[in-house]
Formats: structure tokens, C-alpha cells, sequence
């Protein structure tokens, strides 16, 4: 699970791989938060169609990703014809 900072939230990581635009970010920015949760949103995609979008290859994430996020959002990440790697790497940087 997620990291527990000080004052007893938890801490709730997601990266969203394949994110476009990041839309799912601003969604989930503007929506009610739950009681104690803290969601700390990574958008990733191959090309920047925002200013939240880092630029990454999904199938080579940064090597300091190993074991960093909680939750992985794969809506079209698995587009690619080499979605086996992009899935070798959602497996080596969930925790």
C-alpha cells in the first residue's frame, strides 16, 4: 500500500501511462478527495500534449520508477505492438 505521512493520511502514488493530454489527472484533481487519502498523480506519455505530461518511452521508465506507485493506469499504454515490455516495466515500478 501507500506510503503514511505525517498527520495519518495515507499516501496513494499513481502513474498513468499512455496519458494523452492527462486527462485523468485533471479529472481527479477536480473531483471530491476521499478522507484520508493524498493521490499523488505521474502522467506519462510518449509525446508532451500537456504541461503535466512527462515525456517517457513506456517500455524503458526511469530506472529511480523501481517500486515507486501504488496503482498503474494502463487506458492506452497497451496500444503499442511491444506492450509485453510496457508490462515488465508497470511490474517493476509497482510497489
Amino acid at each position: 500500500g501507500g506510503a503514511r505521512p505525517a498527520g495519518g493520511s495515507q499516501r496513494l502514488r499513481l502513474v498513468d501511462l499512455g496519458c494523452g493530454e492527462g486527462e485523468l489527472a485533471a479529472e481527479l484533481a477536480a473531483a471530491p478527495s476521499l478522507p484520508d487519502i493524498e493521490l499523488e498523480i505521474t502522467s506519462v506519455d510518449a509525446v508532451a500534449l500537456a504541461d503535466n505530461v512527462q515525456v517517457h518511452d513506456l517500455g524503458t521508465l526511469p530506472r529511480e520508477w523501481s517500486q515507486t506507485f501504488d496503482v498503474a493506469v494502463l487506458c492506452r499504454s497497451l496500444w503499442s505492438r511491444d506492450y509485453p515490455r510496457v508490462l515488465r516495466e508497470v511490474r517493476r515500478i509497482l510497489r
